[in-house]
């Protein structure tokens, strides 16, 4: 196990961002299950206890062997597992790293994901050391094209039939943004 390969535990004011654990199985059968939540994410919803318990035995073999980066969201208040955020396709030798989300249906629109994703996109920045974060994201998904707006990501381009969409069957346009390290920090200082 290479221990630097495991996320850290990070808070907010209203969360706990830490590894998924196998009691979380039932949250991630709620939350990767759903057909809503996954219908952008290039993937078919799950529909067992056991699938979620093998998705989370591979979260955490990818973390410790790959080196990839999945934080569980947590709400502090409950220890209720509402969401997951992460990075992929790290690039170390070129300083980026491509961000991904979901979050249960039922806590859509409290603005939990804006604040996971703000601590994990810090972290990226001072403690990985990332001058870029990428994000690809449906066109079609309007939820998450505003979040990642709101985070301060900028629109680069539309990637054509770049994605497979298997809960409907067809392929997808994704928009490319990113943020870099210099327009964070900006970010960070106005008021």
């Amino acid at each position: 196990m290479n221990p630097a390969a495991v996320s850290p535990v990070m808070e907010t004011d209203r969360l706990v961002l830490r590894e998924h654990r196998e009691q979380d199985a039932r949250s991630i059968l709620e939350l990767f299950g759903d057909t809503e939540v996954v219908r952008h994410f290039g993937m078919k919803p799950i529909s067992s206890l056991n699938a979620a318990e093998q998705m989370i035995k591979y979260f955490r073999k990818n973390s410790r062997e790959a080196g990839l980066t999945r934080w569980a969201v947590a709400l502090k208040s409950e220890d209720a597992v509402v969401g997951s955020v992460f990075y992929t396709n790290i690039e170390k030798p070129y300083f980026r790293a491509e961000i991904g989300f979901l979050l249960n249906r039922s806590y859509w629109g409290r603005g939990i994901m804006k604040e996971a994703a703000e601590r994990v996109i810090s972290f990226g920045f001072e403690q990985m050391s990332l001058n870029r974060i990428q994000a690809l994201v449906s066109v079609d998904n309007r939820r998450s094209v505003s979040l990642i707006e709101r985070l301060g990501f900028s629109k680069e381009g539309v990637l054509r039939e770049h994605s497979f969409n298997y809960v409907e069957k067809r392929f997808e346009d994704m928009y490319a943004f990113a943020l870099l390290a210099r327009d964070h920090k900006k970010t960070e200082r106005e008021p």
